[in-house]
């Protein structure tokens, strides 16, 4: 059936060519094209059965892979670079969990406006500029769990709306200047768990945008007021698990409005009155699993606008007098897990501070599982406080005392009060 329609179309063509010589050379020259042709399409250079050639094969099969709601999903293909021909449309990019060991200029120029890149679980050593080329990130850039050690000095001058950036369990070991350098609109910067053991001065001076940093699980062992400069508006600081850390003098200095701390678990032994300073606006201080043996009443320094306050698993064996009292705002006091204090009293806050008013709106939410508290007179005043509704307790007590729950502790002790 072929042959005859060419045949016929080719007597047609050569008595319009008697009329029209130019016209019949063109005309031939498309007949021998589509005699010539492979009917497979096999040689990828013409037009196949279903008119589409091999590039825009290779683009529809990018499309496949994109949701409806624009997602290109290629986790765990074992893809050695980043895809070619990721659609103009895709909003998320989600290569986690591939074996890519680096990203060629321009991988990410093809697409329009990203709102996260995900190449967390791969196999990059080094953040270059020329990666981001023409890429229009607009919040989340994840290169988490990967073994990046080096980051070259404005590699991220392009991600200018790039909002967070994830580099935990890495192979970090110094924070550098520069570092971040383009990064005007990042609000959250992960870098926990890498080996960092040196923040340069100045070195997150172009964070002015950051609220939140995290450092958690590094192999840092001083903290200094020069290493926050330029986070001005930091809000969280997240230090634990730097197991042997040393806080200078006025080490807070730069950060005014950090309302939450985490110190747990950093081999602190003391605490100074000197550490504070600067964290004028602090609410949430983590102080769990550390050394500390003893509570004083200047401790607290310039921690006036303190409301929760985590000091469990410590070994505290006491609380002074007025231990507490230097925290007026004080609202929430984790004790839970230190195994040698036995009592508290009292006067381990201000008079002033919980007033004995059942409406009064200040409520003192205490935390004391797990702490060996002895059941007798000296805890009146904890059933005192939470009978006229200024106190909270969520504990067991679960050794001379039994192991009861607030809803019935002091209904089933006899506190002899």
């Amino acid at each position: 059936m072929r042959k005859t329609k060419l045949t016929k179309s080719w007597h047609s063509v050569s008595l319009h060519a008697r009329v029209q010589p130019l016209t019949f050379c063109v005309a031939a020259a498309m007949i021998a094209l589509c005699v010539l042709r492979p009917a497979s399409g096999e040689d990828g250079l013409l037009l196949d059965s279903d008119g589409d050639d091999e590039s825009s094969e290779q683009h529809s099969a990018s499309q496949d892979e994109l949701t409806e709601d624009g997602v290109f999903y290629k986790p765990n293909s074992g893809l050695t670079q980043v895809p070619e021909h990721i659609p103009l449309e895709a909003n998320m990019v989600l290569l986690s969990g591939n074996d890519i060991t680096d990203i060629h200029a321009g991988a990410f120029s093809n697409i329009g406006n990203c709102d996260l890149l995900d190449l967390s679980f791969n196999k990059l050593t080094e953040i270059r500029t020329e990666m981001w080329a023409q890429f229009y990130l607009h919040d989340e850039l994840n290169l988490s769990f990967n073994q990046i050690s080096s980051i070259q000095p404005g590699a991220f001058s392009s991600l200018t709306y790039c909002v967070k950036l994830n580099l935990q369990h890495n192979a970090l070991q110094q924070i550098e200047q520069n570092m971040w350098e383009g990064l005007d609109s990042l609000t959250e910067l992960k870098l926990s768990f890498n080996s960092i053991t040196e923040i340069l001065p100045g070195a997150f001076y172009h964070l002015s945008s950051c609220t939140r940093l995290e450092l958690r699980g590094n192999q840092l062992t001083e903290i200094r007021p020069d290493m926050w400069e330029g986070l001005d508006n930091l809000q969280i600081l997240l230090l634990g698990q730097n197991r042997n850390l040393d806080i200078q003098p006025a080490a807070c200095t730069h950060l005014a409005k950090c309302t939450k701390l985490s110190l747990w678990y950093t081999g602190l032994s003391d605490i100074r009155s000197d550490m504070w300073k600067g964290l004028e606006s602090i609410k949430d201080l983590d102080l769990v699993s550390n050394k500390i043996t003893e509570i004083r009443g200047d401790m607290w320094e310039g921690l006036e606008s303190l409301e929760v306050l985590h000091f469990s698993f410590n070994d505290i064996r006491e609380v002074p007098p007025a231990g507490f009292s230097s925290l007026p705002n004080l609202k929430e006091l984790w004790l839970a897990g230190n195994a040698h204090l036995t009592t508290l009293t009292e006067d381990i806050f201000d008079a002033h501070q919980y007033p004995d008013s059942p409406g009064h709106p200040e409520i003192l939410r205490l935390i004391l599982w797990h702490t060996p508290l002895q059941c007798d007179s000296r805890l009146c005043w904890m059933k005192e406080g939470v009978e006229a509704g200024w106190l909270t307790a969520e504990f067991a007590i679960d050794q001379q005392c039994g192991n009861y729950s607030i809803e019935t502790w002091f209904q089933q002790v006899d506190l002899d009060c």
